[in-house]
This record gives structure tokens, sequence and C-alpha cells, in this order.
């Protein structure tokens, strides 16, 4: 009796995850190796490689991360997550190296397409992290900002 052993598989592509880190520099001039993070938990956590980010987004359809240097106003790199790669479910994530605990970062969103009214997007704002545990910056102390509609006001919040 002879036996036969079941055809191979044929190969199949990598996965996303199984992709080598891409290294991006930002404006600091800190090198920073890109890995594919996890979805859980929310908000920002520091791992073993370094920091993973994570945010709920059902309807965006482009999210990117933006790091902001210490007694920076300006961003020191914006990061577009990859649909594939840093996309589970309605989470984005992304895991960083190289950057210290406390780094100050907020996300930009996008929707392409569709035209309900309630899930239109502002890419050029900046947002907070709707998970994160603590806020640097914001208004002055005692400065009252013009609201909108007022004399000196925007129709869109000041951004900072």
């Amino acid at each position: 009796m002879t036996r036969t052993s079941p055809p191979s598989a044929p190969p199949s592509a990598p996965s996303p995850r199984d992709r080598p880190p891409r290294l991006v520099r930002d404006a600091l001039g800190r090198e920073l190796r890109v890995l594919p993070g996890h979805p859980l938990p929310f908000g920002v956590t520091e791992t073993r490689h370094g920091l993973n980010f994570a945010v709920f987004s059902k309807h965006a359809t482009a999210v990117t991360l933006v790091l902001f240097g210490r007694r920076r106003e300006a961003a020191v790199l914006e990061l577009p997550l990859d649909l594939d790669t840093n996309h589970t479910g309605h989470v984005w994530h992304v895991e960083l190296t190289g950057l210290d605990p406390g780094t100050r970062y907020g996300w930009r969103a996008a929707r392409v397409g569709g035209d309900a009214p309630v899930h239109r997007y502002e890419p050029e704002a900046v947002l907070i992290d709707p998970y994160a545990t603590a806020l640097t910056g914001g208004s002055r102390w005692g400065q009252v900002e013009p609201r909108a509609g007022e004399a000196g006001g925007t129709h869109w919040p000041r951004r900072r």
C-alpha cells in the first residue's frame, strides 16, 4: 500500500502583519519604526516595542496619526494609516517605536464617498483621542475665545 501526500497549497500572499516594518523620520530627526499595531486597548498604550495607538471610527475611510513635539505648535509627523495593515473591524491602529511615553498626538479622519450629512468629516481638523487619559495645551487660563457667530468668531472653533 502506498501513501500519497495531500496536494500542497499554492503559496499565498504575505499577510500585512508579515511585512517588514516601515521606517519614517519626523521633523525632529527621530527615526521611527512603524508596525501594524493592535486594535485593543483603545487609546495609546506602552508596549515592549514602543507605543500602540488605537481609535474606533465606524465611518472613517482614512485616518492619520498626527504627532507633536514638546513645546511645538506644528506637527512633527503626520502618518496616514494603511487600510489593509492598520485597520481591523472599525478600529484604526498603529504601533511606533522610538517615541517617549507622554508624546502629544491627535487624529485626522476623513470619509471618501457617501453623502450622508451625519457622516461628514473635516479632514483638516486635528481631533483629540476620545480614549485619552490626559490632555495638554488648550486655552490660556482666563482668556475667553470668541464663539462662532460673535464678532471675531469663526464658523469653526480655533485650531490649536
